[in-house]
């Protein structure tokens, strides 16, 4: 586990431990990233869409319209996505149990969260947990390597 967590390059003080929004994302809309920042910073408590345009200075429909053009999703749907991202990183960087990561990622109901990241990852929360990554390759999970029941 050790040799699996050691990495070899130091990364220089003015780079940011986590790549930037744009870059993740491949965006240059101000508007989309505006939007996608304050989706981020709302996690825990979930914002309505209405929100989500007025942080970023933009009406609801034009976000929606954005969202569109850019990333072929709803605004919804990509607020969800990050509400889930989050959550698979808790499961996966934390001791919280299921129950406290489905709150701590914005849902009040477990079984909307849990159906949600089955639907996401094809993969229930507890069930993600345990897996193995290293017998993943690259990030992609076939049905020959990995059975979930």
């Amino acid at each position: 586990i050790a040799e699996r967590l050691i990495y070899d390059r130091n990364r220089a003080p003015a780079h940011e431990q986590r790549p930037l929004l744009r870059d993740r994302m491949r965006l240059s809309d101000r508007d989309v990233l505006r939007a996608m920042r304050a989706m981020e910073e709302q996690i825990e408590t979930t914002c309505s869409i209405s929100q989500i345009a007025s942080a970023a200075n933009v009406s609801k429909r034009t976000l929606e319209r954005k969202f569109r053009q850019f990333l072929d999703k709803t605004p919804k749907q990509v607020y969800l996505e990050c509400r889930l991202d989050h959550a698979r990183r808790l499961l996966r960087h934390s001791d919280l149990t299921v129950r406290e990561i489905a709150v701590a990622s914005g849902f009040s109901s477990i079984s909307y969260f849990c159906r949600a990241y089955k639907r996401r990852f094809r993969v229930k929360p507890g069930s993600d947990r345990r897996l193995d990554y290293s017998l993943v390759e690259s990030g992609t999970r076939s049905e020959s390597t990995i059975r979930v029941n």
